[in-house]
């Protein structure tokens, strides 16, 4: 007999990358080239996706705590959600921070399971 697999979840790293990518979807919400339709469930408007976001934040922030990077990303995504929501519109500059929560929610989301080989029995 074959040792099974099994999945090692990094708790802290799971509940961050969720709060990155919803951080991503909110912003999303606001950019007028994103495609909605393509989204396989609907996520909420604009004003349910950033409290999604605020929620994950604050869950991940007191179940693991935070740190300095992630606290600048954190102000950096109320600050472009408050002009966003205001009426502003959605700028490179938004765009490239969307972008770049995503890529950093989807690394945490790779790095948050590792598959591991347990023993034959």
């Amino acid at each position: 007999m074959q040792g099974q697999r099994k999945v090692i979840l990094y708790e802290k790293l799971a509940d961050w990358s969720a709060a990155y990518l919803a951080m991503w979807k909110a912003l999303e919400s606001f950019d007028p080239k994103s495609d909605r339709w393509s989204e396989p469930i609907d996520f909420g408007s604009s004003g349910e996706r950033i409290r999604a976001a605020e929620n994950a934040v604050s869950r991940a922030r007191q179940r693991h705590g935070t740190d300095e990077e992630k606290e600048r990303d954190v102000q950096s995504f109320q600050d472009h959600v408050a002009r966003l929501a205001s009426g502003a519109p959605f700028n490179p500059d938004q765009a490239g921070f969307a972008n770049h929560v995503r890529r950093i929610g989807s690394a945490l989301a790779d790095q948050s399971v590792v598959a591991a080989q347990t023993a034959e029995r």
